[in-house]
Order: structure tokens, then sequence, then C-alpha cells
């Protein structure tokens, strides 16, 4: 029997409990506060005015409750009610702007910022291969994997860049993507980024900690003087 067939049985009964504008949801997020991608979710919960628990957990811990939740044991995972968990930050985003309206943060609209968030989450990707490369034992790593890991990097941060050559005026789920994805490279310091390469990009990531949301949850310390 399917260790997760409880989540399949609750489904269709529980989703249409919620209709839209409903914040009587008890949320738990499960993850730890240096993942972009438990981070992307906090954001939105916290845009969305929602009432969470942060259980900090790791799927590699012998007792995680993550392997338990999500059947490809990563994270973040959501446990709503006691009753149902989702996983995967794009699902759960998806989710929660599509049941709670905001007038502060909207959803993606177009191709062109869902091959956007595609292009954030490979850079992020990649970025987790450079890491496991890089911790090899000494004489192990293997340069040119490296080095064709961070020329995709670059390439990535090219397109995001240029992704904000036009100013954009409405926040939305793309630029929380973009500044968890930034914040997790600076954060881990293995792949030196120099600002002036990406002008567009760091100034609506400037902009963008002026939102009390992006702020509390930004796992560096930043100084933008």
């Amino acid at each position: 029997m399917c260790p997760f067939n409880w989540c399949c049985n609750w489904w269709p009964q529980w989703l249409p409990k919620y209709n839209e504008g409903s914040k009587s949801m008890n949320i738990k997020l499960i993850g730890n506060k240096t993942s972009p991608f438990v981070r992307k979710v906090e954001i939105v919960l916290q845009e969305l005015g929602l009432s969470y628990d942060f259980l900090l957990d790791s799927p590699w811990e012998p007792n995680s409750q993550v392997v338990k939740l999500n059947p490809i044991g990563k994270i973040p995972v959501i446990v709503i009610n006691e009753e149902i968990a989702l996983f995967d930050s794009s699902v759960i985003t998806d989710f929660l702007l599509e049941k709670i309206p905001s007038d502060s943060l909207r959803g993606l609209e177009g191709i062109n910022e869902k091959l956007f968030i595609r292009v954030v989450h490979d850079t992020l990707d990649t970025a987790v291969l450079c890491s496991w490369e890089l911790k090899r034992a000494e004489g192990k790593i293997d340069s040119g994997v490296l080095e064709k890991y961070k020329k995709r990097i670059s390439s990535c941060l090219q397109y995001i860049d240029g992704f904000y050559s036009v100013e954009k005026a409405q926040f939305s789920i793309s630029d929380i993507a973009m500044v968890c994805c930034i914040d997790y490279l600076l954060l881990r310091q293995f792949f030196y980024i120099v600002e002036d390469d990406y002008p567009n990009l760091f100034n609506r990531r400037k902009n963008l900690y002026e939102r009390e949301s992006v702020k509390i949850t930004s796992p560096i310390s930043l100084d933008f003087k």
C-alpha cells in the first residue's frame, strides 16, 4: 500500500472546503531557513497575511517528517489543518495564490514569466550541483564539470538581468523567486557574482528589500549603503 495513500484519499474531499478568501487554514511550513525554495513559500505566506508555524526539519535527518510527507523527500512541505501535505514550492505557491486573492502580489502572467521561473529554478539546481562537486575529496573535483556549471549559472543570470531590463512596477511571484535565488548564491559564496555585470537584477533586488516579507526572511545580513 502506498504510504501516501492518506494524501490521495483526502485530496478530492478536502480541496473544495476552502473558498477564495478563506484565511482559517492552520498551516505548518516544514523546512529550513537557508533553503531558497522554503523561503519562497514563506514570503508568499507573509504577503498573503496567513498565519503559519515554521517547523525546522531536514530530509537528511534520520527521524525527518519530510520523507513521511513528501515521496520526493525534499523541502518545502506545508501541512494544512493536519489533513493534507503539499510539496514543491511552485505547487504550494500556485495553490495559495489561487485560493487567497491579493492586491499586493500576483501570480505568473504569460509564458515569459513561466520561462523566467524555470530559469531561476535551474540556476538554483545548478548551484546545488556546484556545491556537491566542491564537497568532493581533494583531487577528486572535476574542474571541467565545475566550469560547465558556472557557465550555466552565468548564462541564467544574464537571462534574469535581461528580464529586468524593462522596469517592473507590480510585485510578483517572479520577484520572490529571483530574490530567493540571488540571496542563496550570495549566502553560499561558491559562485562569485559581480553586481556590475547584472545591474538590472541587483537594482530590482535592492528595491525588493523594502518589503517586510523579504527582509524578515533573509538568510543573510545585507547592507545597501
